[in-house]
Protein backbone atom coordinates (compact mmCIF):
# COMPACT_ATOMS: atom_id res chain seq x y z
CA UNK A 1 0.00 0.00 0.00
CA UNK A 2 1.10 3.85 -0.69
CA UNK A 3 -0.10 6.73 0.34
CA UNK A 4 -0.87 8.75 -2.43
CA UNK A 5 0.49 12.17 -2.95
CA UNK A 6 -2.76 14.31 -1.21
CA UNK A 7 -1.99 12.70 1.48
CA UNK A 8 1.48 13.35 2.36
CA UNK A 9 1.68 13.79 5.81
CA UNK A 10 -2.03 12.46 7.32
CA UNK A 11 -2.48 10.07 9.97
CA UNK A 12 -5.53 8.31 11.07
CA UNK A 13 -5.83 7.90 14.83
CA UNK A 14 -7.53 5.70 17.36
CA UNK A 15 -8.17 5.18 20.98
CA UNK A 16 -9.05 1.53 20.12
CA UNK A 17 -5.94 0.12 21.78
CA UNK A 18 -2.13 1.09 23.09
CA UNK A 19 0.41 1.43 20.60
CA UNK A 20 3.84 0.76 21.80
CA UNK A 21 4.58 3.98 23.31
CA UNK A 22 1.28 3.14 25.71
CA UNK A 23 -0.78 6.68 24.95
CA UNK A 24 -3.88 4.83 24.32
CA UNK A 25 -3.43 6.02 20.48
CA UNK A 26 -3.04 4.02 17.68
CA UNK A 27 -1.83 5.59 14.50
CA UNK A 28 -2.80 4.25 10.82
CA UNK A 29 -0.66 6.79 8.96
CA UNK A 30 2.73 7.07 6.44
CA UNK A 31 5.99 5.84 7.61
CA UNK A 32 8.38 7.30 9.40
CA UNK A 33 9.53 10.61 8.22
CA UNK A 34 6.65 11.34 5.97
CA UNK A 35 8.42 10.43 2.90
CA UNK A 36 6.30 10.31 -0.29
CA UNK A 37 6.50 6.35 -0.90
CA UNK A 38 6.19 6.07 2.60
CA UNK A 39 4.62 2.15 2.85
CA UNK A 40 1.03 2.11 4.93
CA UNK A 41 1.17 0.62 8.74
CA UNK A 42 -1.78 -0.52 10.57
CA UNK A 43 -0.76 0.62 14.18
CA UNK A 44 2.47 -1.00 14.82
CA UNK A 45 2.51 -3.43 11.83
CA UNK A 46 3.26 -3.22 8.52
CA UNK A 47 0.65 -3.65 5.56
CA UNK A 48 1.73 -6.66 4.19
CA UNK A 49 1.74 -8.11 7.74
CA UNK A 50 -1.57 -6.98 8.87
CA UNK A 51 -2.83 -8.57 5.17
CA UNK A 52 -1.13 -11.99 5.51
CA UNK A 53 -2.20 -12.40 9.15
CA UNK A 54 -5.91 -10.98 8.26
CA UNK A 55 -6.80 -12.58 5.15
CA UNK A 56 -5.05 -15.89 6.95
CA UNK A 57 -7.45 -15.74 9.54
CA UNK A 58 -10.41 -15.29 7.33
CA UNK A 59 -9.28 -18.64 5.93
CA UNK A 60 -9.63 -20.38 9.26
CA UNK A 61 -12.55 -19.30 9.75
CA UNK A 62 -14.27 -20.30 6.79
CA UNK A 63 -12.77 -23.51 6.49
CA UNK A 64 -13.95 -24.03 10.28
CA UNK A 65 -17.47 -23.00 8.76
CA UNK A 66 -17.08 -26.09 6.11
CA UNK A 67 -16.15 -28.23 9.53
CA UNK A 68 -19.05 -27.74 10.91
CA UNK A 69 -21.70 -27.87 8.68
CA UNK A 70 -20.24 -31.64 7.70
CA UNK A 71 -19.84 -32.19 11.15
CA UNK A 72 -23.83 -31.06 11.46
CA UNK A 73 -24.99 -33.20 8.85
CA UNK A 74 -23.12 -36.22 10.27
CA UNK A 75 -24.97 -35.91 13.49
CA UNK A 76 -28.33 -35.61 12.40
CA UNK A 77 -30.08 -38.46 13.18
CA UNK A 78 -33.71 -38.74 12.14
CA UNK A 79 -34.39 -41.45 14.13
CA UNK A 80 -33.17 -40.37 17.38
CA UNK A 81 -36.01 -38.87 19.46
CA UNK A 82 -33.77 -37.31 22.16
CA UNK A 83 -31.77 -34.28 21.94
CA UNK A 84 -29.54 -35.43 24.40
CA UNK A 85 -27.95 -38.57 22.00
CA UNK A 86 -27.91 -35.45 19.43
CA UNK A 87 -25.25 -32.92 21.55
CA UNK A 88 -23.31 -36.15 22.58
CA UNK A 89 -22.80 -36.78 18.80
CA UNK A 90 -22.20 -33.29 18.44
CA UNK A 91 -19.44 -33.14 20.85
CA UNK A 92 -17.72 -36.03 19.53
CA UNK A 93 -17.86 -35.33 16.24
CA UNK A 94 -13.93 -34.59 14.84
CA UNK A 95 -15.33 -32.28 12.49
CA UNK A 96 -17.39 -29.86 14.75
CA UNK A 97 -14.49 -29.93 17.28
CA UNK A 98 -12.06 -28.84 14.23
CA UNK A 99 -14.39 -26.25 13.06
CA UNK A 100 -14.67 -24.76 16.81
CA UNK A 101 -10.70 -24.81 17.27
CA UNK A 102 -10.39 -23.15 13.60
CA UNK A 103 -13.26 -20.38 15.02
CA UNK A 104 -11.31 -19.78 17.83
CA UNK A 105 -7.89 -19.19 16.27
CA UNK A 106 -10.11 -16.91 13.63
CA UNK A 107 -11.11 -14.99 16.57
CA UNK A 108 -7.68 -14.84 19.03
CA UNK A 109 -6.23 -13.57 15.79
CA UNK A 110 -9.37 -11.19 15.15
CA UNK A 111 -8.73 -9.51 18.60
CA UNK A 112 -4.78 -9.13 17.96
CA UNK A 113 -6.03 -7.21 15.18
CA UNK A 114 -8.45 -5.05 16.27
CA UNK A 115 -5.79 -4.16 19.14
CA UNK A 116 -3.52 -2.83 15.61
CA UNK A 117 -5.56 -0.99 13.94
CA UNK A 118 -9.46 0.53 13.70
CA UNK A 119 -12.08 -1.42 14.66
CA UNK A 120 -13.96 0.53 11.97
CA UNK A 121 -11.30 -1.21 9.05
CA UNK A 122 -10.65 -4.76 10.66
CA UNK A 123 -14.48 -5.53 10.74
CA UNK A 124 -15.78 -4.28 8.09
CA UNK A 125 -13.01 -5.89 5.81
CA UNK A 126 -14.19 -9.75 7.06
CA UNK A 127 -16.87 -9.31 4.63
CA UNK A 128 -14.36 -10.89 2.19
CA UNK A 129 -14.72 -14.23 4.17
CA UNK A 130 -18.42 -13.93 2.02
CA UNK A 131 -16.55 -14.77 -1.23
CA UNK A 132 -14.38 -17.14 0.36
CA UNK A 133 -17.14 -18.91 2.11
CA UNK A 134 -19.39 -19.34 -1.06
CA UNK A 135 -16.54 -20.60 -2.97
CA UNK A 136 -15.17 -22.91 -0.46
CA UNK A 137 -18.83 -24.50 0.29
CA UNK A 138 -19.50 -24.69 -3.88
CA UNK A 139 -16.52 -26.81 -4.03
CA UNK A 140 -16.11 -29.22 -0.75
CA UNK A 141 -20.13 -29.36 0.21
CA UNK A 142 -20.94 -28.70 -3.55
CA UNK A 143 -24.06 -26.46 -2.66
CA UNK A 144 -25.35 -24.46 -5.46
CA UNK A 145 -24.55 -20.65 -5.52
CA UNK A 146 -26.68 -19.06 -7.60
CA UNK A 147 -26.44 -15.82 -9.61
CA UNK A 148 -28.35 -13.46 -7.34
CA UNK A 149 -26.37 -15.07 -4.49
CA UNK A 150 -23.02 -13.79 -6.27
CA UNK A 151 -24.00 -10.42 -7.18
CA UNK A 152 -25.02 -9.52 -3.29
CA UNK A 153 -21.51 -11.28 -2.53
CA UNK A 154 -20.25 -9.13 -5.14
CA UNK A 155 -21.81 -5.85 -3.58
CA UNK A 156 -20.78 -6.95 -0.16
CA UNK A 157 -17.41 -6.80 -1.65
CA UNK A 158 -17.65 -3.83 -3.22
CA UNK A 159 -18.51 -2.55 -0.23
CA UNK A 160 -16.33 -3.07 2.25
CA UNK A 161 -13.94 -2.14 -0.82
CA UNK A 162 -15.29 1.53 -0.47
CA UNK A 163 -14.99 1.36 3.35
CA UNK A 164 -11.28 0.07 3.29
CA UNK A 165 -10.65 3.09 1.50
CA UNK A 166 -12.41 5.68 3.08
CA UNK A 167 -9.85 6.71 5.44
CA UNK A 168 -7.37 7.14 3.15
Amino acid sequence: FRFPNRLAGTCLQTDAGRNASGDGLLQLCRGSGFREGSSLTFGTLPATTFLFVFFFALLLEDVGFILLSRGMKETADPNSSGQGGRLNRILKNPRVLGGVFLQAIYYVLLLSLIQKAPVSLVVPMTGFGYVLTAFLARIFLAEPVSPGRWAGIFLITVGVIFISRAGQ
